[in-house]
């Protein structure tokens, strides 16, 4: 039998709700970061560049990051954020056979220009609230379990 269309009913699985669609973005956030700080992802010249630019990769987390396509692409791409509470984005040109830096196409300090909110309507807390979040949570101090 033909059911009529209802546009109100959503199509595919049902939607989380905003708890538990936070938990997931917050892990994934959570999992990038392990990932690059358990492993250099990026070329050392990249690396080295970082470092000189004020980038701790051991206390600040790697989101968004691009790696390019072998043969096809040379940009890497991501924001990094900060101990400072500061989101950083960049392009980084590399030659494609010496993986040294070709140009710098993009630096920039974009705090100022993202939606930061633990509160915002319908969705609770943005995707950079949420790498705040993680942030924090990585760079926790442990607790002392010594017995004195």
């Amino acid at each position: 039998m033909f059911r009529s269309f209802d546009a109100s009913r959503p199509k595919g699985k049902p939607q989380q709700n905003v708890q538990k669609q936070n938990s997931v973005t917050r892990e994934r956030i959570r999992k990038e970061a392990l990932y690059h700080r358990s492993q250099v992802t990026y070329p050392v010249s990249i690396r080295r560049f970082f470092e000189g630019s004020g980038i701790h990769p051991e206390k600040d987390i790697l989101v968004d990051y691009g790696e390019p396509v072998p043969y096809l692409e040379e940009n890497y791409v991501g924001v990094w954020v900060t101990t400072e509470r500061r989101f950083i984005s960049f392009e980084i040109k590399l030659g494609m056979c010496t993986l040294e830096i070709v140009s710098v196409v993009r630096w920039q300090d974009v705090t100022e220009l993202l939606d930061i909110s633990a509160h915002k309507r319908g969705t609770c807390k943005t995707y950079w609230w949420l790498c705040l979040e993680v942030l924090a949570e990585l760079n926790a101090p442990l607790p002392d379990f010594s017995l004195d």
